[in-house]
């Protein structure tokens, strides 16, 4: 899992643990860890689109996704990595960006 720590978002910060049991819309996820106490959610996705028809993803690229408790992407770190950046290598997220986990009302 990891520790994340010093964002001024007190319900991000925290410990994030490994789980296989996660599913988040328009998201093809490879990793994901779910916030300890909270709905926070920490998640490698691919950037390739949000084709469900598609099970190959082997040539898609990866990046680094915090989503909030409403399922909405608020943060991501580009770039292939299997441990995600620090400070500023965060970005907020944009709406309607790839993968973009808001679902409207």
């Amino acid at each position: 899992g990891f520790f994340v720590a010093g964002s001024s978002i007190d319900d991000l910060n925290g410990i994030y643990v490994r789980t296989n049991r996660f599913v988040l819309p328009r998201h093809h996820v490879a990793m994901a860890y779910a916030h300890q106490e909270g709905g926070w959610t920490l998640a490698l996705c691919a950037t390739g689109g949000d084709d469900d028809d598609s099970s190959d993803y082997e040539d898609d690229t990866y990046e680094w996704r915090f989503i909030d408790a409403q399922r909405v992407d608020r943060f991501t770190h580009e770039g292939d990595t299997l441990i995600p950046g620090a400070g500023v290598r965060w970005s907020h997220a944009t709406s309607g960006a790839v993968g973009d986990g808001h679902i409207p009302d």
